[in-house]
Formats: C-alpha cells, structure tokens, sequence
C-alpha cells in the first residue's frame, strides 16, 4: 500500500525500527534478563551449599571414619603459638586530588604459616591436625602491623580457644600424645588435608558465608526483577503495545509546519536546527480528537510540500498513535537506556566484586581518604608572642623577620612546644632527608636578615634557620 519504508517518514532523531528492536532485544531483554536468570541460580546454589554444610555438621559427636570427614570443636588450650597464619603484605601509596588526600594498599605478597595441632570436640576427644600451607582459612582479618610508613602485614591468625570447623580427611597416623615419645606415638586417626584439594578451617559455621552470598544474590535478583518490569512495563510499554496489538491505517495529511531552534555548543559559533511536522488524520475515525500532529523527516515533509505526498501511515492502538508501519523509539531515548543499563550492570559486578570476603579475593586492596600516616614536623603554637621573642632574639629586624615567617606557616603547623633540631610530637627531625634539609634551610634564611647586614646576623640566621626545620617551613 505504501511504496516507502517508515525510516522515508521519521524525523532525525527517530531511531528506525529495527536499531530500536536491536537495542531492546540485546539490553532489555538479553543482558537484565541474563542477569537476573544468573542471580537466581547462584541464589539457589549458594542455598543448598548452606544447607549441605549445616547438614554436614549437625552431629559434631559423630563416629570418625577414614575417609572425608568434618571436625567440629575447639582448638586445644594447651597448642603452643598460632595454629594457623595467614600474613598479607600491603604497599601503600598516597596522592592529592583537588585539596583532598587519598590512599590505597595494594596486596603484594600472601604467606601461609601452618603447624599440626589438637581440636577437642564437644564430647571432649582430641583430633590431630595436621594442615600444609595450603590451607584455607576463614577468619577475620584482624591483625595490622606496619614495617615502615608505607609497607604493612595484615594477619588472619587461628589461635588456642577459637571454635573451627575443618573439612579434611582422616587418615591412620602417629600421635606423638599418646604415647611417651616419638617412637612411642600410638596410632590414631589424622586429619590431613585431601589428595586433590585444600584443606578448610572456619571459626564460623561451614553454611554461613553461603547463606550470605544467598541473600546477596537475592537482592540483586530483586533489582534485577524490578528493573527489568520498570524497562518493559513503563519506559518501553507504548511500543510494545504498538508492535503486539497496533494497527496500521491509512491517514491524510492535513497541514505541515516548520520552525528553527538555535543551537550552540562548545567551541562552536552556533547554528540553526530546522523542524518538520505535519498533521494527519484519519477519515474513518469520527471521533473529534482523530488529529495527529508528529515531526517528521525533511524529505516527507517537501514531498507534501510540493504535493506528491498526502497520505501517512500511522500505526495506531486506542490513544497511542505513533507515523509509520513500524513503532519506534526516540535515539537519545535509547541512548540513556544502554547507559543506564550499562552502568546497572557494572554497579552490580562492584557489589559482587567487593563484598567478596577477604579469603576469596586473588588480590586485597584497601583504599579509602587522608594519607596513609600524619606527617612528621607540624606544630601548634601555644604563646605566639613569647614564642617569636624567645627564638628571634633581641634584634628587631630579626624579631619582624621571625614574626613574618611563623605567620606564613602557622596555619599549616601543628606542635606545642618549639624545641631546635626535633619535632616534639613524634621525638624525631623534622626533614625526612639531608637534601630536603638544605632546601628548607635556604628558603628559611630569605625570610631572615642578610648575614653581612648586621653584625651577628649570621648567628641569628643559622639559629633561626634550625627553628624553620623544625616547623617544617618550605616544605
């Protein structure tokens, strides 16, 4: 019936049909509903590997048998050190972004410390442990110790005392405990770590960390639902209505506009955009509000000017009436839609990313704002007056030179007392290097008088010059 296709009528700003199909296949419905098919069924796995891990040690006096076994108890009072260690060394680094510190530690290394030891069960037997450094052990990270100002060893330690669940596998063995010596060990059964595998030890129940990346993925699950029934239930529900139940009529044209809007973006003189519309309607609708008014492309918009064109198509479905065969979507529509979809999709990979417990990640990093330590060398000044006439002298000249300077720096100082050559605060110098030293020394003595202006002044200079190292001046 009609010899164009509906990109012939749609303005510029139309996206044809088919892109428009495109999109809403690939993001609306390939990539939300992906998402949300993948978070049920890692729900639903991380559901039953809790509940086979509270099956697993229901009965923590259960008979031991060789072969693969869960250990449910406490770490014996009497294990001399740490059973277990795991050591994390983080470099840390620092940067400035506008006005605002920030840093990061980064995981460089990660070292397992393991030694045999004894969990006395509930019913107060006593099973030896024998666990390699490749063990897996879920704990708390808990334990910082810095090496220098940016290098630090975060520790997980299994110590005396703590409740562990351990999956492993007993095997026959010696146990040096029950007998008197080495050679003496009785035989007994050893819980050592699997042929194919690694042995896991949790102070926290085996189902725990399941049923919490249950719940996680539950919630993601829901955003997912809710946005996917947003997507096709309210942006996109006019056109899917068109393309399921709307009917294409055949509509005439009744009169056509056009107008300019100036435009002007950066680093452009400007320009103008020109507008088409026109206003059909339909000679089968009696109905009064049967006009319909659409913008259209440049090229329809001439033919009916110059009246080669005076028919539409308009596919229409009860109010919603949109030109051409075929429904379609505004460009800038569509384009919010895969940003917002992308960005939707890349929120909920950070989620996942970063409420991964510690002893799941390949790498640790921990980041968050202010340096990584306090600066040495900052001091607040209690009596300024006093302080100035103390450290300046008797001479005027290097008494307004003294003044001058600890108003330039006393913003930035923080200190109570102003001893010469240290920092009061950490009992240490100030510099942190012998050429940073010469360069603060020479920004100090041009705040000071000239060495040759008075006599003495070259006292002074150097006296004053060893008060600024300690302010911290220049720096």
């Amino acid at each position: 019936m009609f010899p164009h296709t509906t990109a012939y009528y749609l303005a510029s700003s139309q996206a044809t049909p088919q892109s428009t199909r495109g999109v809403l296949v690939a993001f609306g419905v390939i990539l939300l509903g992906g998402m949300l098919g993948y978070f049920l069924v890692s729900r639903a796995m991380h559901k039953r590997r809790a509940r086979s891990a509270a099956d697993s040690e229901r009965d923590p006096n259960h008979a031991l048998v060789l072969g693969p076994a869960v250990i449910t108890g406490k770490v014996a009072a009497d294990t001399e050190g740490d059973a277990v260690t795991v050591a994390i060394e983080q470099t840390g680094r620092e940067w400035k972004h506008k006005g605002n510190w920030y840093h990061a530690w980064k995981e460089r290394g990660r070292t397992v410390t393991a030694k045999p030891f004894y969990v006395v069960r509930p019913s107060g037997e006593r099973v030896r442990v024998e666990a390699d450094n490749r063990v897996f052990l879920i704990d708390r990270l808990d334990g910082v110790e810095a090496k220098d100002r940016t290098t630090r060893v975060r520790t997980a330690t299994l110590r005396a005392g703590e409740p562990v669940h351990i999956i492993g596998t007993l095997v026959r063995g010696l146990d040096p405990l029950k007998g008197g010596c080495y050679r003496d060990a009785a035989p007994a059964l050893v819980l050592r770590p699997p042929r194919s595998g690694r042995m896991l030890i949790s102070t926290e129940p085996l189902g725990a960390r399941f049923a919490k990346r249950a719940k996680l993925h539950a919630g993601l699950a829901l955003s997912a639902a809710i946005t996917l029934l947003f997507t096709h239930g309210l942006l996109f529900l006019n056109h899917h209505v068109l393309y399921t139940v709307g009917k294409v009529v055949d509509a005439s044209v009744v009169s056509s506009r056009t107008w300019r809007v100036w435009h002007k973006p950066r680093r452009s003189s400007g320009y103008y955009v020109y507008h088409y519309e026109i206003t059909a309607t339909d000679p089968n609708d009696s109905r009064r509000d049967n006009l319909y008014q659409e913008e259209v492309s440049y090229r329809f918009y001439d033919d009916v000017q110059r009246g080669s064109e005076t028919r539409v198509p308009v596919i229409t479905s009860g109010k919603l009436r949109q030109i051409g065969l075929e429904p379609s979507q505004n460009a800038a529509k569509l384009g919010i839609f895969i940003l917002g979809t992308l960005v939707y999709a890349m929120t909920c990979m950070i989620i996942l990313a970063n409420t991964l417990p510690w002893y799941e990640r390949r790498r640790i990093v921990d980041s968050g704002s202010g340096p990584l330590a306090p600066r040495r060398g900052r001091c607040q000044l209690v009596n300024f007056r006093s302080t100035v006439a103390e450290l300046a002298g008797p001479h005027p000249t290097c008494r307004f030179a003294a003044r001058s300077a600890l108003e330039r720096v006393a913003p930035f100082v923080t200190v109570e007392t102003i001893l010469p050559n240290s920092c009061p605060v950490a009992g240490q110098r100030a510099p942190r290097s012998t050429g940073m030293i010469h360069r603060r020394r020479a920004k100090v003595d041009k705040l000071t008088p000239s060495p040759r202006s008075r006599r003495g002044g070259r006292g002074l200079c150097r006296r004053w010059g060893e008060v600024g190292l300690v302010l911290g001046l220049g720096g």
